[in-house]
């Protein structure tokens, strides 16, 4: 659907852009058809390290954040300071008709809301399953916080308009607990380029003297960690694969 000139803000915490390929295929598939892109995200380490870029069209507004360290505290520090620079930022973007925002984590309802008032339809993009995410991150059962984080999700089901998925069992999660109609819940997937991908020799070194190989295509970010350790802990499997380890 032609945007007709219209303008979309996309607001992205836990990776920039445009290192996070599904935000950016999103971006520029959204300037494809017309529309003016606005992305708020944090700055890269070693790359996407501007405060500011226009890519292709796409106008990238960047805010400095340190990724958290320890326990629950230091996401809510982390999750705190970049809600602030959101807000700071969002003044340079001015009006948009759509603000999509991306989790983790389930906050950006509450700068969404302001946008709302002021006519602009809210799409969620939903990475993660939240609650799921704490409960495998920091084993501390469904404590106070993990009933905030629900809390979180459920406003965020509340407030949006659309929510988009990343698959079939995302989507069961917004229909079930998030009150959701069908019409309002759509699966996109992300995928690959794939004219840049090419045949490659087998290299068995990578199994070595594991029976099985399994290969990974992605980022790895600290929610990934039990995977990582797979290889440790099982002497069966040997992992290998094509990935890139993000700024956590």
């Amino acid at each position: 659907m032609a945007g007709n000139g219209k303008h979309a803000l996309i607001l992205v915490e836990n990776l920039s852009v445009p290192f996070d390929r599904r935000v950016w295929q999103e971006s520029l598939a959204l300037r494809a058809a017309g529309w003016e892109v606005s992305v708020i995200c944090p700055q890269g380490t070693k790359r996407d390290t501007e405060p500011y870029a226009e890519i292709q069209g796409v106008r990238i507004h960047r805010y400095p954040l340190k990724a958290a360290v320890g326990g629950p505290v230091g996401y809510l520090q982390e999750y705190g300071t970049a809600l602030w620079h959101t807000r700071r930022l969002m003044k340079k973007v001015g009006k948009v008709d759509v603000v999509h925002a991306c989790n983790p984590p389930d906050l950006f309802y509450l700068v969404a809301k302001r946008l709302k008032r002021q006519g602009a339809k809210f799409i969620f993009d939903q990475h993660d399953l939240v609650p799921e995410l704490y409960l495998s991150r920091f084993n501390r059962g469904e404590d106070a916080l993990y009933r905030a984080v629900c809390y979180l999700e459920r406003q965020t089901y509340k407030t949006v308009d659309v929510v988009t998925a990343t698959n079939e069992s995302y989507r069961a999660a917004a229909l079930s607990r998030g009150g959701k109609r069908p019409e309002e819940v759509f699966v996109v997937r992300s995928a690959p380029a794939v004219e840049r991908f090419f045949e490659v020799p087998r290299d068995d070194s990578i199994r070595g003297d594991k029976p099985y190989l399994l290969g990974y295509l992605g980022v790895m970010l600290t929610a990934q960690g039990p995977f990582l350790q797979l290889k440790a802990k099982n002497r069966e499997w040997a992992v290998g694969g094509v990935l890139a380890v993000a700024r956590r």
